[in-house]
């Protein structure tokens, strides 16, 4: 990182995932470069805000949110889901009622 820069970890990590930090050495360390690094859980939506927003931009066709699902479930579905989240094998399951 750049002298007073920012590292964002971006998503869910995985169960064993792990990083390493310089913290120490002069000319690259995180302490002495004031680096920082920061969790975004989400992507720190504010959902009253950024849903609309998001919404709006999916019917314009600026994004495809589709591309995002990758498995389509039901409430008894749910546990299972949470497993292949833990294992990486799916990126999102949305709930379908």
């Amino acid at each position: 990182l750049s002298y007073g820069g920012t590292a964002t970890t971006i998503g869910f990590p995985a169960k064993d995932d792990s990083i390493n930090l310089n913290l120490g050495d002069f000319a690259t360390g995180v302490y002495w470069n004031k680096a920082g690094l920061r969790v975004c859980h989400c992507g720190d939506a504010l959902p009253s805000l950024d849903f609309p927003l998001i919404a709006d931009l999916y019917l314009q066709g600026r994004i495809d949110l589709d591309k995002m699902v990758t498995r389509t479930i039901t409430l008894d579905d749910v546990e299972d889901a949470f497993h292949l989240m833990e294992t990486g094998d799916v990126i999102r399951s949305v709930i379908l009622f």
